[in-house]
């Protein structure tokens, strides 16, 4: 999915962006041994595997007779938009695998 980002600087990506380093993690929940995952949300940054918490109904707005795009526009940073939050991970310190592969 990024390949057309790196096509266009003219580099290669960075070990930790090679989209094979999902395919473990991929391969285990395709497995019987991970038959007691479900409706979780996973990731990976770098070298890690990461476990998201689930969203949940922070804020809302409504409207009689539903939203139409301006109207969603003209209200949404007065209602939702309060509540817009930070993405992404910081890893912390001290989270690098030490053991034996």
């Amino acid at each position: 999915m990024t390949a057309g980002l790196l096509e266009r600087t003219g580099d290669t990506p960075p070990p930790e962006l090679d989209p094979a380093l999902n395919a473990p993690l991929v391969a285990f929940l395709a497995s019987e041994r991970a038959g007691h995952v479900n409706g979780q949300i996973l990731g990976r940054t770098d070298f890690a595997f990461t476990l998201f918490q689930h969203p949940k109904q922070i804020a809302w707005m409504w409207r009689d007779g539903g939203w139409t795009p301006e109207l969603v526009a003209e209200h949404f940073d007065a209602t939702l938009g309060q509540h817009l939050q930070p993405v992404g991970m910081v890893m912390p310190g001290g989270m690098e695998f030490t053991g034996k592969p």
